[in-house]
């Protein structure tokens, strides 16, 4: 991802990963939807720090408040974090090319995010290991993404 975000200037990587694998592999623009397990949040002042600590406490405690910290992720039935999920938005009304890779397609709002990104002119690719349940798509490229993105990138060089 971070080749195809050097290659392209508009590039924005939404992901519903929480494993915080995009940022420490170089993703400077990304936009973690459901958040990341190497954050911390605090349940009354909301301050969010980073920990990539294994061990924690195991009731951990904001240093500000001391109220008790959660993992900065949204759990099922949460909302998303709304200013993430305009800047998604953004990204998907943004045209050009729209990639969604490796996802069931079910999963909202996200599994609208190609059917939003066609609506403003968007082609539309899907990657994956299997047909998913994203409907609003140019193209389906079955195939491991770190084997089919690098040839996307490739051909367009």
């Amino acid at each position: 991802m971070v080749s195809l975000e050097n290659a392209c200037p508009s590039f924005t990587l939404i992901t519903q990963n929480v494993d915080g694998l995009h940022p420490l592999a170089g993703s400077r623009k990304i936009i973690e939807l459901h958040g990341s397990l190497w954050r911390m949040r605090c349940m009354r002042c909301g301050r969010i720090t980073e920990n990539r600590s294994l061990e924690l406490p195991r009731l951990p405690h904001c240093d500000l408040c001391r109220s008790l910290l959660r993992p900065d992720v949204v759990w099922f039935g949460e909302a998303i974090n709304p200013l993430h999920l305009k800047k998604s938005l953004e990204a998907c009304q943004g045209g050009g090319v729209f990639l969604v890779i490796g996802t069931s397609g079910i999963v909202q709002p996200a599994a609208s995010f190609a059917s939003i990104a066609k609506e403003h002119g968007a082609f539309t690719i899907e990657i994956n290991m299997v047909d998913s349940e994203i409907a609003d798509r140019d193209l389906l490229l079955i195939g491991r993404a770190s084997e089919v993105v690098p040839q996307l990138i490739h051909a367009n060089h």
